[in-house]
């Protein structure tokens, strides 16, 4: 029984999340994103700011409610200039703000998501991606 109450936050999450997103929702391609990934290196101005693990969950869980972090490319399409991310037609990733605690500004870390339920993290602004979920690791 502790088991089943202990899961119900991650069950409510991946249901706000999948309300928020419904084309990510399609059950035979989407899995909710990692909320923590870990032996991170954030990178800002090529110096490291944090090392261990980030927790993206407040972020996901912003996303998730339609909140907005307040900089001018939250939620904004992601280019994918960098090209480090899978090819697709243009507008199909957008970007939002995970902010670094201790950088001004909105720091260097991102939460890139795709159309179909692709998610990433890059804890360097676009230097390097980790996939979120099953479908991108």
């Amino acid at each position: 029984m502790r088991r089943f109450f202990a899961a119900i936050p991650g069950l409510v999450a991946l249901a706000v999340f999948a309300a928020a997103y419904p084309s990510l929702a399609r059950a035979s391609e989407y899995t909710e994103p990692l909320r923590h990934v870990p032996n991170v290196e954030v990178r800002s101005s090529g110096k490291v700011v944090f090392s261990g693990t980030v927790d993206l969950g407040p972020t996901l869980d912003r996303i998730a409610r339609g909140e907005t972090y307040p900089h001018r490319n939250d939620g904004a399409v992601f280019g994918n200039r960098e090209r480090r991310l899978p090819k697709k037609p243009s507008g199909w990733y957008r970007e939002y703000v995970h902010p670094t605690p201790g950088v001004r500004g909105p720091g260097p870390q991102r939460i890139v998501l795709g159309k179909d339920g692709d998610a990433f993290y890059t804890p360097d602004h676009y230097e390097t991606f980790h996939p979120l979920n099953e479908r991108t690791r």
